[in-house]
């Protein structure tokens, strides 16, 4: 279906100049809000970041770490290709994806929720997934999130930071 999507997106463009923008080259990011961009990006990451995210759960599953089922959000989602990854490990879980712009293609079971960052306040979640999203996030969302998430009444924690390369922003 992605790859259809792109064939159209190819066939009504007026040249292919803004597909240059997916990269991350110098510190550049795409333009989640373009179809042919979302279409390209997902074209190129989405069958390692699934595996990514399916070996970080697995993982976790695997630690019985955590008290109770996964209750996961996600922020930065993007197309909640984590969230189609914790489908294939966790037989019950809950999935809440946070991101600034709705994805034409939706991967998680349940919607996002589009907005920002800031004003998100944890009540249960235990799993928090920052997928390649916590160095393109500005500091004030940042401060937020750190002063937010201890507010969750999880007994125990797990976060999980996928981080780019060298970038040490993701740290």
């Amino acid at each position: 279906k992605i790859y259809d999507n792109f064939l159209h997106d190819l066939k009504v463009m007026n040249g292919y100049c803004d597909l240059c923008g997916v990269s991350f080259n110098q510190g550049s990011l795409p333009d989640y809000s373009s179809g042919p961009q979302q279409n390209l990006y997902l074209l190129r990451y989405f069958s390692a970041y699934l595996f990514e995210y399916y070996e970080a759960f697995s993982e976790l599953a695997g630690a019985n770490f955590l008290v109770g089922l996964p209750r996961i959000a996600s922020i930065g989602c993007g197309s909640g290709i984590d969230g189609a990854a914790a489908r294939f490990v966790f037989d019950d879980y809950a999935y809440r994806g946070i991101d600034r712009v709705r994805w034409n293609t939706w991967l998680a079971e349940e919607p996002p929720c589009i907005g920002d960052a800031i004003g998100f306040i944890p009540i249960s979640e235990n799993v928090f997934v920052f997928p390649k999203s916590l160095g393109e996030l500005p500091p004030h969302v940042v401060s937020a999130l750190a002063h937010n998430l201890p507010r969750t009444n999880a007994a125990k924690v797990c976060i999980i930071n996928s981080r780019r390369g060298t970038d040490t922003k993701d740290e």
